[in-house]
Formats: structure tokens, sequence, C-alpha cells
């Protein structure tokens, strides 16, 4: 038990000081839409987007996970790649069963990522403690609202996943600066290392 404190308070360290939150901002976002979508879609539109939102996580969770792994170079590009075409894959597959809520919901968490990990560019307009509370409390307020939404819910689910999914926030800061300690954008940056991956053969043949 002390050892699971130990994670959670660490956990919390690297939410508030270390901006390990990008896994944290992303999943919860994502779980917003799809509470949202429970609240406000048929099941023909719900169910097979719940599947693509929760792949989409699992493909963090799992490149994640393997370029923690002291791979050489040409791995981390094989996991960039298999990262950036799973996401393509899941992109696609939501098209089919409707084009403007894919584009949307897969858009849409990645800006709110992208802003939350850049938030430290306006800390000079913003105070720290203001602009933690946005960074870090938004995703989770945007998650909360879009779960009260979903009428077959009772009151009491609704606030024991809302408290739950609080105390599980650290664990998921922690998850991302335990694996690679890479966001989910430097996930596939290794992309851009295949010319350079190739330049060593073509020297190699002169």
């Amino acid at each position: 038990m002390k050892k699971i404190v130990g994670f959670w308070k660490n956990g919390i360290d690297e939410l508030i000081n270390d901006e390990t939150i990008s896994f944290y901002t992303y999943f919860t976002i994502i779980f917003a839409e799809c509470a949202f979508l429970w609240s406000q879609f048929s099941l023909s539109i719900a169910v097979p987007f719940t599947i693509i939102f929760f792949a989409h996580v699992i493909n963090v969770i799992v490149f994640a996970w393997f370029k923690g792994f002291k791979g050489n170079q040409r791995t981390d590009v094989i996991c960039s790649i298999l990262y950036v075409s799973i996401f393509f894959m899941l992109f696609i597959i939501g098209c089919i069963f409707n084009i403007l809520i894919s584009i949307i919901v897969t858009i849409f968490p990645i800006i709110i990522t992208f802003i939350g990990i850049n938030s430290s560019e306006v800390q000079d307009a913003v105070s720290d403690i203001l602009l933690s509370i946005i960074v870090i409390g938004g995703p989770y307020i945007i998650f909360v609202i879009s779960l009260w939404m979903i009428p077959e819910f009772s009151i009491i689910l609704k606030g024991l996943i809302s408290i739950l999914y609080l105390i599980c926030i650290p664990f998921i800061c922690l998850l991302e600066d335990e694996t690679s300690a890479s966001n989910i954008f430097e996930l596939a940056d290794d992309i851009f290392e295949i010319e350079r991956l190739k330049k060593p053969k073509i020297e190699a043949t002169k």
C-alpha cells in the first residue's frame, strides 16, 4: 500500500512540476468524447467510436512502452512508423461510420494536448497557479461534464467514476514518464530519421 501511495505522490509531482501531461490530457479528452457520444448519439455511432477511442489509448501506451526500451535507432523508427500508421488507420475506420465525427474526435484531443504541452509559453501573461488550473483541471472538467450527460448512468455511478478517475490521473502521468518519457507527438519524431538511416548505407556502397 505504501508503494502505491508513493507512486501516486510521484505522479502528482510529475503532473505539477515535470509537465508530463500529454497522456493525461489526450486520454481524458478521448474519454470525454466517448461519454459525449454515448449521451448524444445512437449505439451505431457510440459503440464503434468507443472501440476506436480505446484503440487510440492502447496505441499510445504500447508504442511508448516499446520505445522505452534501450533499442537501436532503426527500432525506434519502426515504432514511430507503426504508431502513426495505426493512428491514421483508426481515423479511416472512423470515417467509415461517420466522416465528420471521425475528423472532429480525432483532431480535438490533438489540439487540446498540443495547447497543454505548449502552455508554458504563456506563463509570463498568466500566473502559474491559474495556468495549472486551466491546463490540468480543464480536461478533467470536460470529462466530468460529458460523463454527467449520459442519462443511463445513475448519479452514484457518475460520481464514483469521476472520483476514481481523479485518483488515477497521477498514475497516468507516471505512465508517461516511466515508459519512453515522450509525449504523444514525440512518439512519432523518429519518422524524420528515416533518411538519416539510409545515408550510411549509401556511403558504404561508394
